[in-house]
C-alpha cells in the first residue's frame, strides 16, 4: 500500500543528483540509543516521518550496536515504497569498542 506524502522541500545533496528533504530524519533513538524504544513505536515514526514527506533518513552501527541499521530497515521495508523514494545514509568508523577504520572492519 503506498503511504500518501506530503509537501516537503527537497534539496539538492552536493552533485550526486540527489535531492533530500529539508528535514531528515536521525535514527539514533531506533537502536535505543537514548533509553529503550518499541520496534512497532519506531517503524510508526518512520512511517509518519515518510508521510509528511522526509526522505532522507540517517543512522549509524553505532546506535545501539547496528539495532538503528535493523530497525530502519525493517520501517523501510515495511512502506512498501519505491527504493528510490528514500535515501539512507550511515556511518563508519565508530564502533561500542573504539574506532576502527581499516578497510576489515568499515
Amino acid at each position: 500500500m503506498a503511504i500518501p506524502q506530503a509537501k516537503m522541500e527537497l534539496r539538492p545533496l552536493g552533485n550526486t543528483g540527489l535531492n533530500v528533504s529539508a528535514v531528515g530524519f536521525g535514527a539514533s533513538p531506533l537502536g535505543s540509543h537514548y533509553g529503550p524504544v518499541a520496534e512497532v513505536d519506531a517503524v510508526a515514526a518512520v512511517r509518519e516521518a515518510f508521510r509528511l514527506g522526509i526522505n532522507f533518513f540517517d543512522t549509524s552501527p553505532y546506535y545501539g550496536g547496528n539495532l538503528s541499521e535493523k530497525v530502519l530497515g525493517k520501517a523501510l521495508k515495511a512502506l512498501q515504497a519505491p527504493r528510490g523514494d528514500y535515501i539512507v545514509a550511515t556511518k563508519c568508523g565508530r564502533y561500542e569498542d573504539g574506532f576502527d577504520f581499516s578497510a576489515e572492519r568499515v
